[in-house]
């Protein structure tokens, strides 16, 4: 599908590779505080900067097509903003989502304070726990 030669469909699509570095699968709006022990959580502007300056530079315009999408925690990050894309992009644009990996398994919380088991061990009760 992304192979730079022809008969694909998005070869000869303008393609723009964002690296994970948000560390809060491109979902937060945060500024470091007491709350967040100082750390920035910034993905979602990420995105909108991202997008911004695709329509500024690239020319992203009314009648485009837009496929949004990313693997593993990108692809999470792509299934939490999906819906709100289409507000970051101008009027007309198409948007479409292409998750690859996107799992999102929602353990039960721990509390590193109260827990006595060992990293490994907690992350196995997690997985079994939500399965079973």
């Amino acid at each position: 599908m992304f192979s730079p030669s022809l008969p694909f469909a998005l070869a000869d699509a303008n393609k723009a590779y964002v690296r994970y570095c948000s560390s809060d699968a491109f979902a937060g709006d945060a500024p470091p505080s007491d709350a967040t022990d100082g750390w920035h959580f910034r993905g979602q502007a990420i995105v909108h900067a991202v997008l911004s300056e695709m329509t500024r530079a690239h020319g992203l315009l009314f009648g485009d097509t837009l496929v949004f999408g990313g693997c593993s925690a990108g692809g999470r990050g792509a299934m939490f903003n999906l819906d709100y894309v289409p507000d970051m992009v101008p009027f007309g644009v198409k948007v479409v989502g292409l998750l690859d990996s996107a799992l999102w398994v929602p353990p039960a919380p721990v509390l590193a304070l109260t827990c006595s088991r060992p990293p490994h061990d907690l992350a196995s009760h997690a997985l079994h726990s939500t399965w079973s």
